[in-house]
């Protein structure tokens, strides 16, 4: 995912820790919860990129749902995705992205002693502000 329109100034400011006045665009692989690419794609120095990297590539992780089309296309299980499972909300300096159980660090989420909850998936949620990541579950 590569975002249309540029951070305002002062999310990107807040999600780099530095005053900062610059193009910018969001980038969203599975390698990484985010990049902030600096200075794309309206200048012709050097861009920065800055990057929000995951511990384990999503990729990398087994599992029998790709995430996406689990909401678009109900319970279906064939192929890649068609659509797109992650979006960025510039104005809340966030990264959206729905992904499978499978791929949700559950151990790190809850307590040994509680039971996850049985849901469809989870929407990760990148706040690029606070640094945080927060799971939400999607109820199946």
């Amino acid at each position: 995912m590569l975002s249309n329109e540029q951070l305002p100034n002062e999310n990107l400011s807040a999600a780099l820790d530095q005053r900062i006045v610059s193009p910018n665009r969001v980038l969203a692989d599975t390698s990484c919860f985010a990049q902030i690419i600096v200075g794309f794609p309206d200048l012709t120095s050097p861009n920065e990129v800055y990057t929000f990297k995951r511990p384990v590539d999503l990729s990398a992780i087994k599992s029998s749902e790709s995430g996406s089309h689990t909401f678009f296309r109900g319970a279906l299980q064939s192929g890649t995705a068609k659509r797109e499972n992650c979006v960025s909300l510039l104005s809340a300096n966030q990264v959206v992205r729905a992904i499978p159980p499978t791929k949700v660090p559950l151990r790190d989420i809850y307590p040994k002693d509680v039971t996850p909850p049985m849901t469809a998936a989870y929407l990760e949620v990148t706040d690029l502000t606070s640094k945080k990541l927060k799971y939400i579950p999607v109820p199946r």
